[in-house]
């Protein structure tokens, strides 16, 4: 049975939502696309966080692995976990962050996320909207959780992202 790689289709709704940042004249940065474990995602940022580049690698967004999609009557149903995350300081108050990182940059993403995932047309879901929990995480650090980065970060959390992929899905937007 052929199956679709949910990465791939994440990187594009990514490329989509950058197309969108490219349109922007504020200055958005460009959007980055990791996949993996969140210990490897984590483990590919404190590399890259070494470098001059450091801020090279957000906003990223970070889809979650493994994926379990269920496969009932040619229609593959998945359960997505992804972050939307901003490189932020350990210094900074929650506060601060709601004030200055949450309107400023994650929930921008967040919208222009969920608007490109609508409008890649590579999925689809019952009802109008897209069924998530998003769950802003002020400060998604520390390294005791393997949930959680070493970087810090502040973050939108997309859990129980249910979509669902078929051949020729549509949804109306």
């Amino acid at each position: 049975m052929k199956t679709d790689y949910v990465v791939e289709d994440i990187r594009k709704v990514v490329d989509r939502v950058n197309r969108y940042v490219e349109r922007r004249v504020d200055g958005f940065p460009r959007v980055q696309y990791m996949a993996g474990h969140f210990v490897e995602v984590n483990s590919r940022i404190i590399s890259k966080s070494k470098s001059p580049q450091r801020m090279d690698i957000f906003p990223l967004v970070a889809l979650r692995l493994d994926t379990t999609p269920n496969v009932t009557q040619g229609l593959i149903k998945y359960d997505l976990n992804i972050a939307l995350l901003m490189a932020t300081k350990a210094e900074w108050d929650a506060e601060y962050r709601y004030k200055e990182m949450f309107p400023k940059y994650l929930t921008p993403l967040y919208v222009m996320f969920m608007r490109a995932l609508k409008e890649v047309r590579l999925f689809c879901w019952e009802g109008e909207d897209i069924p998530h929990l998003p769950i802003e995480r002020p400060y998604l650090q520390g390294s005791s959780n393997s949930n959680t980065f070493s970087e810090f970060v502040d973050a939108i959390e997309l859990q129980n992202l249910k979509v669902n992929k078929t051949y020729g899905c549509m949804v109306a937007v």
